[in-house]
């Protein structure tokens, strides 16, 4: 039996030191999972057993029972301890508990509980725990990445125009709009009407004239003719899919949540998660896992979903999940992000036409820029930067004499020039209070 409480820490190769009173209880082999709390949970081999026998008890035809069982056996990860009582979580746990540093463990008869420090001392003192916050939240909430270096790239001209694609909560644009005037004009661009509806009621009491219009980014020409707008000052693209997105499990884009497979960006659109990962054959499922997803199992992970299906069709988040992590070998597990995380980002690229948009896109954004006009382009995945690096590179150098003509006779002349050489990251202090920050990277061209 586990009892008391230790504070201890993870260490700088992000191994968790368990307390030495556990140890021995504990055993050389555990297992650890996500608390039904802000914690992580840790037992010892028979009892987790005899957690999964009461499990085994639960009636299969009740939709909470079934959601229980794949929270916590989905979960589920086999660690080891070394001889100095030290073990390494996969990172996907530690993040899902806000484990960094400072660790609270608690004896709770059959198992620990390991808590990040400054979590456990919020549920202690009677403040809200993170999974209050998540169900008190269900307002539209986005974590604007790179939030000041793209205010400050725009370099926002009071009265101009402004344009934001991908306007999703409207974090960004709460910047540009706080910076202009009554004579100044914002256009806000998304797919998804929560988002539109979300935004526009916060950016209510800003001093611009706005326009919110429900469309697809890559229609951005047509929008602005609607709206008898002929070029804007600035522009801005935040690539991916917004927190909200991913933290409300009905819309079926997060691996941390169960839900129906969806991933949709606009629920009008036709294509669904499902119909992929049901009805697309084992070597398109690999291709677009391996090419979207950059995921190294992605071959064995299309092969084990195919297989799946065949039994019947997956059609829950943590479904695929399950499958997913079947399909990656434990040891790959242990070390990295979540082993979904990698299936899941290629999934929600396919469904979204995410990569065709941007590359249809991306000129004519720089089309409608005027004379001294930023765009600012914001991805989070290698091949999104690809596209948007080929074009701030060509148009600069729009050239196409061969090489070894004397002078230019193609008469073609650049009409941008780079702000950014090398594209922006965040910073440590964002990549603390933000971890979806990690990949994001900023460019910034301006129109000639």
């Amino acid at each position: 039996m586990f009892r008391g409480k230790v504070q201890n820490s993870i260490d700088g190769k992000n191994r968790v030191i368990i307390p030495a009173k556990y140890r021995d209880a504990l055993g050389k082999e555990c297992i650890v999972t996500k608390g039904l709390d802000d914690c992580l949970e840790v037992y010892p081999m028979q009892a987790w057993a005899d957690e999964e026998a009461r499990y085994a008890t639960l009636p299969r035809t009740d939709v909470e029972a079934r959601a229980l069982l794949r929270y916590r056996s989905g979960n589920a990860e086999n660690c080891e301890l070394d001889k100095q009582g030290r073990m390494v979580i996969p990172q996907f746990l530690r993040e899902e508990a806000g484990i960094e540093k400072d660790l609270v463990t608690i004896g709770v008869l059959d198992h620990l509980e390991i808590w990040a420090k400054e979590v456990y001392d919020a549920a202690r003192t009677g403040g809200l725990m993170k999974s209050d916050l998540r169900s008190a939240a269900m307002e539209f909430k986005h974590v604007s990445v790179l939030y000041e270096p793209v205010l400050e790239l725009l370099n926002v001209k009071p009265d101009g125009t402004y344009l934001d694609g991908t306007l999703g909560g409207g974090g960004h644009a709460s910047g540009v709009c706080a910076k202009l005037s009554a004579e100044g004009t914002f256009v806000g661009i998304d797919r998804d009407k929560d988002a539109l509806a979300a935004a526009g009621k916060r950016l209510e009491g800003s001093a611009p004239r706005k326009f919110f219009v429900q469309s697809n980014y890559e229609d951005v020409k047509r929008v602005l003719w609607d709206l008898g707008i002929l070029q804007v000052d600035g522009a801005l693209l935040d690539l991916g899919v917004s927190s909200f997105q991913l933290d409300n499990p009905e819309r079926g884009f997060s691996y941390m949540h169960d839900a129906p497979l969806d991933m949709r960006m606009n629920a009008d659109d036709s294509l669904t998660a499902e119909e992929v990962v049901n009805e697309y054959s084992q070597q398109q499922l690999a291709k677009i896992i391996k090419d979207y997803g950059e995921e190294k199992w992605a071959a064995r992970i299309a092969q084990f979903i195919a297989e799946a299906r065949k039994e019947k069709r997956i059609g829950s988040t943590f479904e695929l999940v399950d499958v997913i992590k079947r399909a990656v070998p434990a040891a790959a597990r242990r070390d990295g992000p979540h082993p979904a995380k990698r299936t899941f980002q290629a999934i929600r690229i396919e469904v979204n036409d995410e990569l065709g948009q941007l590359t249809r896109a991306v000129n004519d954004f720089i089309d409608i820029l005027a004379p001294g006009g930023r765009l600012a382009i914001i991805s989070f995945h290698s091949l999104e930067d690809r596209i948007e690096k080929e074009a701030f590179q060509k148009r600069p150098n729009p050239c196409t004499c061969p090489p070894d003509f004397p002078v230019c006779v193609c008469g073609k002349k650049p009409d941008i020039k780079r702000v950014t050489r090398k594209p922006v990251e965040a910073d440590a202090e964002e990549l603390a209070a933000n971890p979806r920050s990690r990949s994001a990277k900023l460019r910034v061209i301006e129109k000639l």
